[in-house]
């Protein structure tokens, strides 16, 4: 597992090119911070009712693979809706929770790697709450919900999908 900062990041190309290193998923499980806690902001997949995070394959159209931002921007608004994607935009931007966030990548084979990205930031208006209450399920995600340190060690395997489980060491840092 490598870290990586988020100018990387950004500046990531994907190829098509076996020889090249191509990012074959990326996801982000965004991290609200409290004086008391953490939450882990997650969905549950309406097929497999496991949580989720946000995010998911890279799209391969007309022999052009998408930019790693690129597939994260188009699945976050597929999957958390324009509202609460706009805003977890806007936290990405934002320098000082650039500092405190994490991103790791993972190789699954000579050529391929997947992307998580735990973005932790505060929200003293509690504009999130809002925008979570606010949302509708989808054809991906039944459901969103905050969920505490405990609520996730007290998961197994079999209760969230298997690109998470590739980051929980990481995800409960």
């Amino acid at each position: 597992m490598e870290e990586l900062n988020f100018d990387t990041f950004i500046s990531l190309q994907n190829s098509l090119n076996p020889n090249d290193m191509t990012i074959t998923r990326v996801g982000i499980i965004p991290i609200l911070l409290t004086p008391k806690n953490k939450y882990y902001i997650m969905g549950v997949d309406r097929k497999t009712k496991k949580l989720s995070d946000f995010g998911g394959h890279c799209i391969i159209k007309n022999n052009n693979i998408e930019t790693p931002i690129n597939c994260l921007t188009r699945e976050m608004r597929e999957e958390m809706g324009i509202l609460m994607s706009s805003y977890i935009i806007n936290k990405i931007n934002d320098i000082n929770v650039r500092k405190i966030s994490k991103i790791f990548s993972i190789n699954r084979a000579t050529t391929t790697q997947k992307i998580e990205i735990f973005l932790k930031f505060e929200d003293s208006t509690n504009e999130i709450i809002k925008i979570v209450n606010l949302f509708e399920p989808n054809d991906e995600i039944e459901s969103i919900g905050f969920y505490k340190i405990s609520d996730i060690l007290n998961t197994t395997p079999s209760q969230y999908i298997s690109s998470v489980e590739l980051f929980m060491n990481d995800l409960l840092k």
